[in-house]
């Protein structure tokens, strides 16, 4: 049987591939080993273009995106691959800044079904190599001059781990996805640092990690490329909605400005952009200023500090670790606004729950506890999360059914109060269907149709 349109090829990539974290098998070869047989099978597009692959526990969305805008401005055609997808599976492959349309959505899964269904078995990931094969498949059909692709869980066995890479990327480390990375941050970086490439740059900031970088570039034979805080880049202010920064690598750049919020992101623009120089380096080009400059300010991406209405003012973001929790919630309350803060949060079970709710706690005492609705992962039943909150002081109310959980926060909310949906990427994408419908996404290839 073929498909006629998006929404039964995302159904049969969905639901008939996801296994349910119950029934997961325990697998003889790691997630890497099973894509490269899986590319040998459907003909390996991912050799058809050189790749930039970017590895990172926060940030490499961002990091991703902005590489994917600056080389698109630089007049290169741009394959994006990310992960997870918020609302349409079309976004996790992105051409010059278009999502895969349905169309062609629709052909190549029905061209990689009879693949796909040869090659499944209970202990196979087919789901996740599926999802990046339907990527790197599009990228070679459109003949795109370079990809960007961030990995999934980790990198040195992630199925994204691939690639004709000419540059590589790690950001921030931190914890996340334990069971399958190791309990501490050593371990953790060593699963990140694995996407390291001989003769390939490493790029990634000089600190608590270099240590590790330098032992697998030994290991390798990767080109440490390493990026100095106030040498190769400095913060212009300590305002931490304040995201400008000087730059200092191949060019010299004053007054660089990210359009993602945060001034975090000022970091993971100084990576963007020496991943860029880095890579045009290898391929024998160059990139300029204005190129840098305008696709820092064109990159954007959905439910990440983005502000859905002005009163109150909804935010969502999908923070759903520790790490990302503070970096967001350091932004949203630096302006002390008169209001209070009041989250709409849900998690999966798999998350650590106690140390975001250690750093909720710091800025928020009213929260609507609900749960993400995600096919094939467990989410945090919400009365755990509500108990876990309690405990550090704050209000607490359950819905348990996410949309019915915003409503509830916008009636009990005032004009100056701050709504913030957090604790999972799959929430916040459910709860932006409010704002842009899911056909709209996929008639219109963007998550901001008009």
């Amino acid at each position: 049987m073929s498909f006629n349109d998006y929404l039964t090829a995302a159904k049969y990539m969905n639901e008939g591939l996801i296994r349910p974290e119950d029934q997961v098998e325990k697998s003889s070869l790691t997630p890497k080993e099973w894509m490269v047989r899986f590319l040998e099978l459907i003909g390996n597009p991912q050799k058809a273009y050189p790749a930039i692959h970017i590895a990172g526990t926060s940030g490499k969305g961002s990091i991703a995106t902005m590489i994917a805008h600056i080389l698109k401005a630089a007049g290169l055609k741009v394959g994006l691959h990310t992960s997870p997808y918020l609302q349409s599976m079309t976004e996790k492959t992105w051409v010059n800044g278009r999502y895969i349309d349905s169309d062609d959505f629709t052909a190549i899964v029905n061209w990689l079904k009879p693949y796909i269904e040869s090659f499944k078995t209970p202990e196979i990931p087919i789901h996740g190599l599926a999802s990046l094969a339907l990527s790197l498949e599009h990228f070679k059909r459109q003949e795109v001059d370079i990809a960007v692709i961030e990995t999934g869980v980790g990198g040195r066995d992630d199925v994204t781990n691939v690639l004709n890479s000419v540059a590589t990327v790690v950001g921030a480390i931190g914890f996340d996805h334990e069971k399958s990375l190791g309990n501490t941050l050593e371990e953790i970086a060593r699963h990140k640092f694995g996407i390291a490439k001989k003769d390939v740059p490493l790029i990634f900031v000089d600190g608590e990690f270099t240590k590790i970088a330098e032992e697998v570039a030994a290991a390798t034979g990767a080109r440490l490329e390493p990026l100095y805080l106030n040498r190769s880049f400095e913060r212009l202010t300590d305002d931490p909605q304040d995201n400008r920064f000087n730059y200092h690598g191949i060019l010299s750049l004053n007054s660089l400005f990210p359009a993602l919020d945060g001034s975090f992101q000022s970091v993971n623009a100084a990576l963007a952009v020496s991943a860029c120089e880095q890579a045009m380096l290898m391929l024998g080009q160059s990139i300029g200023e204005k190129a840098i400059r305008d696709g820092l300010w064109d990159a954007r991406l959905p439910a990440r500090l983005e502000v859905m209405k002005r009163r109150p003012r909804v935010i969502l973001d999908g923070a759903h670790n520790p790490q990302k929790m503070a970096a967001t919630l350091k932004v949203l309350c630096a302006d002390r606004f008169r209001g209070k803060l009041i989250a709409v949060i849900g998690m999966l079970a798999s998350k650590n729950a106690e140390a975001v709710a250690d750093i909720l706690a710091e800025y928020s005492k009213d929260a609507i506890v609900t749960a993400p609705i995600v096919y094939g992962k467990k989410a945090l039943p919400p009365e755990e999360l509500a108990a876990i909150l309690e405990k550090r002081g704050v209000m607490v109310r359950v819905v348990p059914d996410p949309d019915e959980a915003l409503e509830n926060a916008i009636a009990y909310s005032h004009g100056d109060d701050r709504i913030l949906v957090t604790g999972s990427l799959y929430l916040a994408g459910q709860l932006r269907n409010h704002y842009y419908a899911l056909d709209k996404i996929v008639d219109n290839c963007t998550s901001w149709p008009r």
